[in-house]
């Protein structure tokens, strides 16, 4: 992602089941009082950030990842770079 400057892996199709628990977390969210971000949901790995500009390229091989678990995690801004605190898991 250009402007901000990330370096990211990031796939080309979300499994439905997955769009169907971010759909049901949002919800979770919205009954809680707390505002999500009208942007669609991009699952993807941080590889670097302040990256260089470079050209967008796929992997020689489709990388495959299995999850145990997730957690919710926010990102805060402050001096200096990000900090991300767990929310829960």
């Amino acid at each position: 992602w250009p402007r901000p400057r990330i370096a990211a892996l990031v796939t080309p199709t979300v499994p439905p089941e997955l769009e169907r628990l971010v759909a049901a977390l949002k919800q979770r969210m919205y009954s809680a009082g707390i505002e999500t971000e009208d942007r669609t949901y991009r699952p993807h790995i941080t590889v670097a950030r302040n990256a260089r500009p470079f050209e967008t390229m796929r992997p020689a091989q489709a990388a495959i990842t299995e999850w145990s678990s997730f957690e919710l995690i926010e990102s805060v801004p402050e001096r200096g770079g990000a900090v991300y605190r767990p929310l829960d898991q």
